[in-house]
């Protein structure tokens, strides 16, 4: 998909990917992390014996890897300049609401992400060349349900966020207001081709929306609890004959 894309440097934000109602993601590695993260918070919470925890983790975790192994280029300059000097603030904050370092690095990806959309998108000329106008409020909405299915995720009573002195949004996931975060460098084309290859699920807007989606699915998990003892009992043989029965001996 996208090859005339492919020949360019960096995936031009919200073109087309080749995919009806699919545009190009403008931060597609700090969603994936704060998608991924927020998973295995949310995995955390499930019984130890649960199946379906111990698989969801292992591809979760495996998925993360690759994500977080492939950085932008001039990642490690944004990195000590953008990043180290808030951490000791961030894991103070993180540690007096008890969070786990899953849902802190939630938190900070997930402001990458927010600020990354926001500078984009106030960028955008009308007559931007190679950007789908009339996706891009289709996209608006893609990023704001992503928003909210990751505040939900991590807390139900998440509290709004307030600007901040610098009249900047703050990111509020649950109690902590994390404060705003540049946007990271973005990846290049070929590393999203390389991306893409190693998590073998389609394009990158296709394994995000997947992501979120796992992401619903926990959260649904851990409402229904389905490991919890049936609340009326099945009458006795009545499944017995989805068993696999033992062959007759002939004597």
């Amino acid at each position: 998909m996208r090859p005339t894309l492919r020949l360019a440097s960096y995936i031009a934000p919200f073109s087309p990917t080749g995919l009806t109602g699919l545009l190009a993601h403008p931060a597609p590695r700090p969603s994936l992390i704060a998608i991924y993260n927020t998973t295995l918070t949310l995995l955390n919470s499930l019984p130890s014996h649960s199946v379906y925890r111990t698989s969801t983790t292992t591809l979760t975790r495996h998925r993360l890897d690759i994500v977080t192994s492939i950085t932008p280029p001039s990642y490690q300059s944004y990195e000590q300049t953008h990043l180290a000097p808030l951490l000791p603030s961030l894991r103070k904050l993180a540690e007096d609401a008890g969070w786990p370092e899953t849902k802190l690095q939630a938190a900070i990806a997930a402001a990458q992400v927010k600020a990354q959309f926001r500078d984009l998108t106030a960028a955008v000329p009308e007559n931007a060349e190679g950007v789908d106008l009339e996706g891009l409020e289709f996209l608006n909405e893609t990023i704001s349900e992503q928003e909210k299915a990751l505040a939900e995720a991590v807390d139900p009573q998440a509290v709004p966020s307030k600007p901040t002195e610098g009249g900047k949004q703050a990111t509020s996931v649950g109690i902590v207001a994390v404060p705003p975060i540049p946007a990271e460098p973005p990846l290049t084309a070929e590393q999203v081709a390389e991306l893409e290859g190693k998590l073998e699920a389609g394009l990158i807007e296709e394994v995000i929306k997947q992501g979120v989606a796992e992401m619903k699915l926990v959260k649904e998990m851990l409402e229904a609890k389905p490991w919890e003892p049936l609340v009326e009992e099945p009458v006795k043989g009545q499944w017995e004959y989805f068993e696999r029965k033992a062959p007759v001996q002939n004597a």
